[in-house]
């Protein structure tokens, strides 16, 4: 017997597939993530796996290949890679499911993009918590070949994942790596390193919400104006913050850069109970235009763009 809270899951995966198939989910302002009709039907059928018990985590991984679209070009015994749509990803194994969760946020919902808070060709973006490059692959291809994205993962196993990823795809769109971590000032700082490799952080907070392996690294940390000096940067158009509970020192370092090119904002307000309150205070300290627009996309995410 399945238990109430295992019916409870089916139940909900089970709506989003039927309303993923009916196209609910399509966006006119995102046209290029709109899936395909096949996506729909191969998203639903998969999903209707879920409904019997499957005998073993490979089963089980060909089913979430299935039901996403991944193709598995290459394997060995630290990661893999697929390809979807054109563009390949970079998995390590103990990544596998936080891929796939983050693969589905990004392609079926959209996750970090509301409009007008959306990427255009041509934009410059800085994605701040890149992790093994899932959005920051999105975040290009939207962008296209006359765009950039600046990013920034400072943890060492993600970043090499996150480079691989990047030499794998260099035709899509011009993409810098930067293995530091974002704050409020120009500094050497302790990284907490997280069983679940997607929740490393400088957050002290955050410290005591994740569990972590009692092992600490030394990184490099910089104000994102210094980053954006640094690189010379003429533009800023999209600024994107997960970065498990930091996005308020970021965003104290990012002073200038916001008040010069007003950029749009998709920044992450669950990781502390008081983050939308205080970044919605920052936000509008540095420009009053600002509007902003908070939507829970799975997790709390805080939209902000300026108008005039």
């Amino acid at each position: 017997m399945l238990r109430r809270k295992s019916w409870e899951w089916r139940t909900k995966e089970l709506k989003f597939a039927f309303e993923y198939l009916a196209g609910f989910y399509s966006n006119p302002y995102l046209k290029e993530l709109n899936p395909s009709f096949i996506d729909r039907i191969r998203y639903f059928l998969g999903t209707l796996r879920i409904l019997i018990p499957l005998p073993s985590r490979y089963t089980k991984w060909w089913g979430l290949n299935f039901t996403y679209g991944l193709k598995c070009i290459y394997r060995d015994e630290k990661e893999r890679i697929f390809k979807k749509d054109g563009l390949k990803y970079v998995v390590p194994y103990e990544a596998y499911k936080q891929f796939v969760e983050i693969f589905k946020d990004i392609n079926f919902l959209g996750k970090y993009q509301n409009f007008p808070v959306i990427i255009n060709k041509g934009d410059v973006i800085i994605d701040c918590g890149a992790y093994i490059g899932v959005t920051t692959l999105m975040f290009a291809k939207l962008a296209g070949k006359n765009g950039k994205v600046i990013a920034i993962e400072p943890e060492e196993r993600n970043y090499k994942s996150l480079v691989k990823m990047i030499e794998l795809n260099k035709d899509v769109a011009p993409i810098i790596p930067l293995k530091v971590a974002v704050y409020k000032d120009d500094c050497w700082i302790d990284l907490y390193i997280a069983k679940d490799s997607s929740c490393h952080t400088i957050s002290t907070f955050c410290v005591k919400k994740y569990a972590l392996l009692n092992e600490k690294k030394k990184i490099q940390a910089f104000k994102l104006d210094t980053i954006v000096e640094e690189l010379s940067l003429e533009k800023v158009d999209f600024i994107k913050m997960d970065i498990e509970g930091a996005e308020i020192d970021a965003l104290l370092g990012a002073e200038q850069t916001i008040k010069r090119f007003k950029p749009k904002l998709a920044i992450c307000t669950y990781h502390r109970p008081t983050d939308s309150e205080e970044i919605k205070n920052i936000i509008l300290s540095y420009n009053l235009n600002y509007k902003l627009k908070e939507i829970d996309q799975g997790e709390k995410i805080l939209f902000a763009w300026d108008e005039k």
